[in-house]
């Protein structure tokens, strides 16, 4: 009779002896290696989104793929060394991956070419190089294409993939966007161009081995042989998604917050159901690439993908015989009737509109959605105000209905990127046929006008803009009410209604009324100047301006903190701390610049006037009890703004509001305040100002009080 015990180990000696029959792919997993570079220690110029980017595929392959994130390893930043990334590769892919695994390699950096009279398989006569944390002058510093290849021929799987976010040719490109002067408001080229004292060549024996003394005499004699396997070859296995064409530039933009191949390929994967383009259940690295390329075609880059290896690689999913049509929410969902839908409502909470979309998909920070019911029926339009990779918020604009959760939403404007303030201009409308002609003529006078306004650019409907200028005609007799106003689109408001009254014969002097820096208003039987549209939108322009001010690459830091942290919510009502500790000695000026369009001088003020902080000194404000910073509204975002110069500015000499007021308030209509900021800090040498910007919500609505029109007489 058989002990309990020894029953035991019979059982499990059985099911080991049936686990050990089963085949290896039943155990399938798939391993990821990352590797990604901002900032390079002998390369220039440095990247911005590399390294996000990196991030953000390696959460799209965990969400949308599948992979677990215990099997993806990251090298990013200084970590991403030659050395590093050659040792990541045994021991990550090559040593772990097996039969039926996925081998998944990203790569997002700089990339470069150097001649190569032995590489006979490379139509040009070069290789590609991708560029490593540490690379430098000789070529066994970068990764060689062949050495790639190499390395992909010794993973134990035929589902390999690689997706290399880079440029690979650098034909004709020195005179792209990206070189000379950085902007950061402007796409970047990610490729390395050295210069002909700096040309890359090749390596040594003693340099390879004082380089990488723990290298093999296999590996050596590979480093110097004559073969040259290119990445764009299909010898290996791998299935590859490379970044353009060799007569185009792989770039990164921050329009996008990213590269433009690494966004669209997630924005892909996020989109099953279009990207499975067979309804197998399967996305192969092939639908995936082509869905990618469509989109980035969409959007009006002039990038290229390039794709080679096997179709029968698949990221999402596994192929097997009987691959059939998955029938999941997602896939099955109803479609918008007619329209071609991005994505839906997917709760709203007073005015925050959240959306089932996000970055991942190509929603930008300040583009317009339009909402749709569930017959196809525009009911509103929403403006995008904070962005993550999976979702987004928004805010209703003026005149829509109500918006529900599992309403459409579909795409109308695209933010673009402009230090110009952008100005959509809107048919004027006519309120009877005897306006039409004047409303018509009145519209094109105006845009002609706005045309010769400096720092001022005119948008289409399909673009973003920072106003929108809108106007109505109605006849009276021989005489036309002419009504304008400016909507702010970032908060959903506008200007008061600018109003004159015209005969049919003055349209010329009502376009050049509206636009003189003052106009004359008639109350009570008395005139009084009031500020024009000329003055609006240079007040406007240099708002944005200040906005964006930004020291790219400062020598100091401000060290700046909220009381609730960055990106907190307060309510109207609730007061705010603002903390700061900057590491040199300077002069300090705070600006809140609030979702209503003023702009706060806050520090110094009438109660804190010595704004002059030690290196190190951390300094609150308010730091007395004789005053406190209340939010009034209304809800949106708010910025604080700050500036920190080695020599004082006379942020705090300018006219305010309210002279009185210890804290002064400026409004749209004092340019000067962008005007003497810019002028100043736009001065080099860069090392002497620095700024920092912390955001924060204001998160209750606020009941608005009427606004009467302003009369105004035509000046001749």
């Amino acid at each position: 009779m058989l002990t309990k015990s020894v029953r035991y180990i019979l059982l499990l000696s059985a099911l080991y002896s049936i686990m050990a029959l089963c085949p290896t792919s039943t155990y399938a997993e798939d391993w990821a290696l990352f590797v990604a570079i901002d900032d390079y220690r002998n390369i220039s110029p440095d990247l911005r989104f590399c390294e996000s980017d990196a991030r953000r595929m390696q959460n799209a392959l965990i969400n949308y793929a599948g992979f677990k994130e215990d099997n993806i390893k990251m090298l990013v930043g200084k970590e991403a060394t030659k050395k590093n990334v050659k040792k990541a590769f045994k021991t990550w892919l090559i040593d772990n991956v097996k039969p039926g695994d996925k081998a998944f390699f990203y790569f997002s950096g700089h990339g470069v070419q150097m001649r190569n009279p032995r590489a006979k398989e490379e139509v040009d006569g070069k290789d590609e190089l991708l560029c490593l944390y540490d690379s430098a002058r000789h070529a066994y510093t970068f990764l060689r294409d062949n050495e790639l290849g190499n390395w992909m021929d010794k993973i134990n799987t035929d589902q390999k993939i690689v997706i290399l976010d880079c440029c690979h040719s650098g034909t004709g490109t020195r005179g792209l966007v990206g070189f000379g002067e950085q902007s950061d408001n402007v796409p970047r080229v990610k490729a390395y161009y050295p210069e002909p004292d700096a040309a890359i060549r090749e390596s040594t024996i003693e340099e390879i081995q004082a380089y990488d003394p723990d290298i093999t005499e296999a590996e050596l004699a590979s480093a110097l042989g004559s073969s040259s396997r290119g990445i764009s070859t299909d010898t290996g296995g791998e299935t590859s998604i490379s970044g353009c064409d060799d007569h185009q530039v792989s770039l990164e933009s921050p329009s996008i917050q990213g590269g433009v191949l690494t966004n669209y390929l997630i924005e892909s994967m996020r989109s099953k159901d279009i990207t499975d383009a067979n309804r197998d259940g399967v996305i192969s690295v092939r639908e995936l690439w082509e869905e990618t390329q469509k989109r980035i075609k969409k959007k009006g880059w002039h990038q290229d993908p390039q794709y080679y290896g096997s179709d029968n690689v698949a990221l999402i999913g596994t192929f097997n015989n009987s691959n059939q049509v998955e029938s999941d929410s997602e896939s099955t969902e109803a479609t918008l009737p007619g329209l071609d839908y991005d994505g839906r409502v997917k709760e709203v909470a007073g005015e925050d509109v959240q959306l089932s979309i996000g970055s991942d998909d190509g929603v930008t920070r300040g583009s317009l959605y339009g909402v749709y019911n569930q017959s196809g029926n525009r009911k509103a339009q929403i403006h995008i105000t904070h962005v993550e990779p999976m979702k987004a918020h928004a805010r209703p604009l003026e005149g829509g209905e109500e918006i529900h959760a599992g309403d459409w939403v579909i795409g109308e404007r695209h933010h673009i990127e402009s230090k110009d303030l952008l100005l959509l201009v809107e048919p004027f409308k006519a309120q009877d046929g005897s306006a039409e002609t004047i409303a018509g003529q009145l519209t094109e006078k105006i845009r002609g006008k706005i045309g010769s306004l400096p720092n001022v650019k005119l948008v289409g409907k399909k673009e973003t803009p920072d106003r929108i200028l809108t106007g109505t005609v109605k006849s009276q007799g021989s005489l036309f009410n002419v009504s304008l106003r400016l909507i702010n689109v970032n908060i959903g408001n506008s200007t008061r209604k600018h109003t004159l009254k015209m005969y049919a014969n003055q349209i010329n002097s009502a376009v050049k009324t509206f636009f003189r820096d003052h106009q004359i208003r008639k109350e009570n039987g008395e005139m009084e100047r009031v500020e024009g549209f000329a003055s609006l939108l240079r007040a406007s322009y240099v708002q944005k301006a200040l906005v964006n001010l930004e020291n790219p690459k400062p020598k100091f830091a401000i060290n700046v903190t909220l009381d609730k942290g960055d990106l907190a919510t307060y309510n109207v009502g609730e007061t705010v701390e603002i903390s700061m500790k900057p590491t040199r000695d300077c002069y300090v000026y705070v600006l809140d610049i609030g979702s209503s369009g003023k702009i706060n001088l806050l520090f110094p003020s009438e109660y804190e006037p010595n704004n002059f902080l030690k290196k190190g000194q951390k300094y609150t404000i308010p730091s007395t009890d004789e005053y406190a910073i209340e939010l009034g509204g209304p809800i949106g975002d708010e910025r604080i703004k700050v500036i920190a110069t080695t020599r004082k500015i006379p942020l705090d000499q300018l006219r305010p509001e309210n002279i009185s007021s210890p804290i002064k308030t400026y409004n749209e209509t004092a340019p000067k305040l962008l005007e003497i900021s810019m002028k100043d800090l736009s001065l080099k040498p860069r090392h002497t100002w620095a700024t920092e910007t912390v955001m924060f919500t204001v998160g209750k609505p606020l009941v608005y009080g009427s606004k009467s029109p302003l009369e105004l007489s035509i000046l001749e």
